[in-house]
Order: structure tokens, then C-alpha cells, then sequence
């Protein structure tokens, strides 16, 4: 049996708003979302370093202790590009942290946000990839 999540309403446009290396994320021009670094970024880190060591000791810190309180996440990628860590928790806030080896960062999305992807995934799902909803 198919179930899909409930359809968001009209969205305009998504944008970001920088502010010392974090940013909020408007939808309709209202804070849909934010991103806050957890570490500089090391944009010459190289793997099996002292530094990505430490990051992923530190990644693997908060995603447990985010397991503790929310639950399993949903895990994509990988740690030789970009792994991150889904929550959606009960009020359908998405916490998400992301790390790779030259950055951490946990980002928030709002209920409406959340909805988007939820509705974006079905139909990648349903449809496959090269899906076009006109």
C-alpha cells in the first residue's frame, strides 16, 4: 500500500543567509531552517590525520548521543566524502549533522521543510530519479 506524505503548500523559493559561517534558511520568507558549524573548516585536511580523526571521534559523539535522545537516524553517504545523519523527531524538525573530513555541521529544517522532502523522497521512490513533477 502507497502512502504519501501530505502535500506542502505552495513554495516560492529557498534561500540562505550567511552569518559567520552558519546561515538561516528562508521559505516564504519565513526561517524555515539553519546550520550551525560545529568545528572550522580545515580545507587542506587530509584522511587519517589528527584532525579528521578527532572529527569523526567528535561525529561519532553527537550522533550517539542524538541516537540516545531521537532514535536511529537515517545515514547517507559515507566518511570518504560526506556522511550524514538524519533525525526527524516527533514535531517533524529534521536535524541533520554532516560531516566530511575537512568540516562538521548539524543543520535544523522546519516541519514545512521536512514535509518537502518527505514528498521529494516518495516520488523519487515512486518514479525513480528523472521524475519531473511540472
Amino acid at each position: 500500500m502507497d502512502t504519501q506524505p501530505t502535500r506542502p503548500r505552495t513554495v516560492h523559493h529557498r534561500t540562505h543567509r550567511q552569518r559567520r559561517r552558519g546561515y538561516l534558511s528562508t521559505l516564504d520568507d519565513a526561517c524555515s531552517g539553519l546550520s550551525i558549524p560545529l568545528c572550522s573548516r580545515n580545507l587542506s585536511a587530509e584522511p587519517n590525520t589528527p584532525w579528521t580523526t578527532s572529527l569523526w571521534q567528535a561525529y561519532d559523539a553527537i550522533a550517539n548521543a542524538l541516537t540516545q535522545l531521537y532514535g536511529t537516524g537515517k545515514q547517507t553517504g559515507d566518511r570518504s566524502d560526506v556522511l550524514q545523519t538524519d533525525w526527524i523527531l516527533n514535531n517533524q524538525v529534521t536535524v541533520s549533522l554532516v560531516a566530511s573530513d575537512k568540516s562538521m555541521s548539524v543543520m535544523l529544517d522546519s516541519p514545512e521543510v521536512t514535509a518537502i522532502d518527505q514528498w521529494d523522497s516518495y516520488y523519487v521512490e515512486k518514479y525513480g530519479e528523472d521524475y519531473v513533477d511540472d
